[in-house]
């Protein structure tokens, strides 16, 4: 059995006999792109019917606004998966977008005002209108042009074997020192040049998504830089 000290959390899993518990962890990727047209403006037309129903594809749909398509892999145990789905899904998308292109970078295109950015529109069933209405909540709280940042988010979850073992190690000692390292690689890989007024980043602890089933022992909270709030005048 693991035994966490202040010390060796990482270290003992490099160790062969540890590692074997890690056999099983299912990885998964999440990304984002803008549709621009030829000007490299925000796209203004709606989701492409040849990409099916945002609101009930499992692998393509998208996130806060009508032009910024989400990328989904489900979960595999082979390392080489997911990037291989990806690939596929973000071709196939790429041919089906008419003349308009997939903006690479996170910081977004030239997107205008806010009333130039239309949210997504999944349809008038009520999980449609509730994922509206979620999204014209975070307008009105944050900014439209911010929520057009678009991220890469990679996903894991460990196996069962291995949380049923050690849970409570895991959870008061692992867990944070995974979490210090973690955040630290992605704020070094997050900062990219943005050309508009503002410049911000999203952080998320990597945690099971849609395709993951969650996990009260694994799953830490997710963790958001606190943005600073409006002074009122």
């Amino acid at each position: 059995m693991l035994k966490f000290t202040c010390c060796n959390q990482i270290r003992q899993l490099s160790e062969p006999a540890q590692a074997q518990v890690l056999r099983g962890i299912q990885r998964g990727f999440e990304r984002e792109c803008l549709r621009v047209d030829r000007s490299g403006q925000l796209a203004a037309t709606p989701h492409p019917v040849a990409l099916g129903s945002k609101l009930t594809h499992p692998w393509i749909t998208t996130d806060y606004a009508e032009a910024l398509l989400e990328f989904i892999t489900p979960p595999s145990t082979d390392p080489a998966f997911p990037l291989a789905f990806l690939t596929d899904i973000h071709r196939f998308s790429a041919q089906q977008l008419g003349g308009e292109f997939l903006w690479a970078g996170s910081m977004p295109c030239k997107i205008g005002t806010d009333a130039d950015i239309a949210i997504a529109n999944y349809g008038s069933s009520n999980a449609a209108r509730f994922k509206q209405v979620y999204r014209e909540g975070l307008g009105l709280r944050y900014g439209r042009a911010m929520q057009t940042i678009a991220g890469a988010h990679y996903n894991w979850s460990l196996p069962q074997a291995f949380l049923q073992g050690h849970p409570s190690d895991w959870d008061l000692a692992a867990q944070p020192a995974l979490q210090k390292n973690y955040l630290a690689a992605v704020l070094a890989g997050a900062l990219s040049p943005h050309h508009g007024p503002r410049t911000s980043c999203r952080v998320r602890w990597p945690w099971p998504g849609r395709a993951h089933g969650r996990c009260a022992a694994a799953d830490p909270a997710p963790i958001h830089p606190r943005r600073p709030r409006p002074r009122r005048r």
